[in-house]
């Protein structure tokens, strides 16, 4: 070592010769070749991979790991999920192993013979899954299980594999993988063998409305704006919202952006949504499709904002409607619950960036009823949160800033003990320690319903409608006319004093504007938002369809994304322009390809 503390060369050598005469030790008596793996680096390597992948699990390729054991020790690790095979023979034998995780087969299988094995394998069809990229491939898999005897055999699921590589002119830019390049070309496909065909957003959905047996198709690589139009006309010359104002631009942004993404793309161009839902993580094509909606009683929901829509319909036609081009598919489609097509592209009515000032603090729930509807009609933005068995609320009211006006803004280490820690962490383990003993629930939330103390700061809008997330539960919502938010309230106080067993987790109390969105909840009437939610971890119980019960006397219609238990008949009833939704999907999609349980029991066969 030299006298800096370095490390020469000639050290260098001497341990790398250490190293080696070490190994040559260890491994004398084996039989060439063979491989030795540093398993800390292993490791080190594992860690780096789940850090790049930023939450998004891994799936293990096994042709770039070819010991089983390194592959197990690498699935037990958080992080990594499944494993990606190079051969369907190779699949059938690790699922004949204790390796663990469901298995995707990389690469399109022409083993007629294999394929006919996996379809008499119970356990290996529960974990094996093919990569297919052409309609005739799916032919040979269909011909090879209908050679198994019909006693043994089961479906094989498939993966459609899409070729997401980019082309621009003669140059090309990416593997060239499969023959599916376009939504257009997966919808033939499907059609081809007779499948349904489900887009997906970011599975945030409470309610079954993707679920599917057939095509699933993740429109997340479909991300980013368009186009930014700001030369545009009137606002109400486009049939939008009075609320918006009259300076509005058109952003056209493809259909797997993120919300999350958008709100930062759009303050980027000096614009923003004009008002959004309290969560960021949706797609905007499965926000429209599900009718999200944020509060303030001038403000409809973000389907309303839509001036256009590009979506592939079942004959795998590309087709672009508007309120002047075909209007009554864009009627439908513009919050369509995936019925209608797949969504590719929107186009919203954009505001100017604004700075919204944020009131919130914890208020006694008799004085909250009382002054509730003042609030719905006079402040901007009105969020509630109500604390079950107990008399306290969380209220946030929510002020839209002019040109040139600001305020405060909240220090780091309080937004992080707010809403990092209070908000979130303190509540995931007031839920999961109520869930464990009940009794102590109507303690816990009285103490949460005062833990949250008063504060006032500004931000841009979206930093303000959004709010941070990481506790699991399960919700139900509904839109009753705003008039009938006080009286159910109260019925709800009513209810969670006799209730055994106890609710844990607050009801969200919001607003929302007449709308002429056809299946939108706040279609023809002000509206207020009533939605109820249960911890992960608590037992199932009536609570959702007591709820369910109460808002039928007033109405209730249901957030599409969230659990009901409602039917076609009782929508029907509920949403004055069904029939016409119903018309323009038996028009445009007749062999229900984008059909599922869900929407059978929506909108009927």
């Amino acid at each position: 070592m030299a006298d800096d503390g370095s490390v020469s060369t000639d050290d260098a050598r001497e341990v790398t010769a250490h190293r080696y005469a070490r190994l040559d030790r260890a491994t004398g008596s084996r039989a060439a070749p063979l491989a030795v793996v540093d398993l800390d680096a292993f490791d080190r390597n594992a860690d780096a991979l789940v850090a790049r992948a930023g939450g998004a699990p891994i799936r293990l390729a096994t042709k770039s790991v070819r010991c089983r054991h390194l592959i197990a020790r690498a699935l037990a690790r958080p992080g990594f999920q499944g494993l990606l095979a190079f051969s369907l023979r190779e699949a059938l034998w690790l699922a004949g192993t204790q390796i663990g995780g469901d298995i995707l087969v990389a690469y399109p299988c022409v083993d007629a013979a294999a394929v006919g094995e996996l379809a008499g394998d119970d356990r290996a069809r529960e974990r094996i899954a093919l990569v297919v990229d052409a309609p005739e491939q799916l032919a040979l898999i269909g011909s090879a299980v209908r050679a198994v005897a019909p006693a043994r055999r089961g479906p094989v699921r498939v993966w459609l594999d899409i070729d997401c590589s980019l082309r621009v002119g003669p140059a090309h830019l990416g593997a060239r993988r499969s023959p599916l390049h376009t939504v257009s070309e997966v919808v033939r496909a499907a059609r081809a063998v007779g499948r349904s065909v489900k887009p997906v957003g970011s599975g945030h959905s409470f309610s079954p409305v993707a679920l599917t047996d057939g095509v699933l198709v993740d429109l997340s690589g479909m991300c980013g704006l368009a186009g930014v139009d700001r030369n545009v006309a009137r606002a109400s010359a486009l049939g939008l919202p009075a609320a918006l104002g009259e300076s509005v631009s058109l952003v056209r942004v493809r259909a797997g952006t993120r919300l999350r993404h958008l709100n930062q793309m759009l303050a980027e161009q000096g614009l923003a949504m004009p008002n959004l839902g309290d969560i960021d993580a949706q797609t905007i094509s499965g926000a429209l499709a599900t009718g999200t909606h944020g509060t303030g009683a001038r403000f409809p929901g973000l389907a309303a904002c839509v001036t256009a829509v590009q979506l592939v319909l079942a004959d795998a036609s590309i087709v672009e409607c508007s309120r002047h081009v075909r209007p009554e598919l864009f009627a439908a489609a513009r919050l369509g619950i995936g019925a209608i097509g797949i969504v590719t592209e929107v186009e919203l009515a954009c505001v100017p960036a604004f700075l919204v000032r944020a009131q919130e603090r914890p208020e006694r729930l008799d004085a909250v009823l009382e002054r509730l509807p003042a609030w719905g009609a006079d402040t901007d933005h009105v969020d509630l949160y109500v604390f079950p068995h107990t008399d306290r609320a969380l209220v946030k009211r929510n002020t839209r800033l002019g040109p040139g006006e600001d305020g405060p803004r909240l220090a780091d280490w309080r937004r992080r003990l707010d809403d990092d820690l209070l908000s979130n962490t303190v509540l995931e383990r007031v839920c999961r320690l109520g869930s464990r003993s009940p009794a102590r629930v109507p303690a816990l939330n009285e103490v949460a319903g005062r833990a949250l103390s008063a504060r006032t700061f500004v931000a841009p809008s979206h930093e303000v409608f959004v709010t941070r997330r990481d506790v699991r539960f399960r919700e139900c919502e509904w839109a009753v006319p705003a008039a009938s938010l006080v009286p159910l309230l109260t019925g709800l106080r009513e209810y969670f004093a006799r209730r055994d067993p106890v609710v844990g987790m607050p009801v969200e109390v919001r607003f929302g504007a007449a709308d002429d969105v056809w299946l939108s909840p706040g279609f023809g009437r002000d509206t207020g938002y009533l939605a109820v939610h249960e911890h992960h971890s608590a037992p199932p119980s009536s609570y959702f369809a007591d709820v369910e019960a109460m808002v039928r006397e007033h109405a209730g219609r249901p957030h599409w994304g969230k659990l009901h238990g409602l039917g076609a008949d009782r929508l029907r009833e509920l949403y004055p322009r069904f029939d016409d939704f119903v018309a323009v999907r038996d028009a445009v999609d007749p062999q229900r390809l984008f059909g599922n349980e869900y929407l059978t029991r929506v909108l009927g066969d």
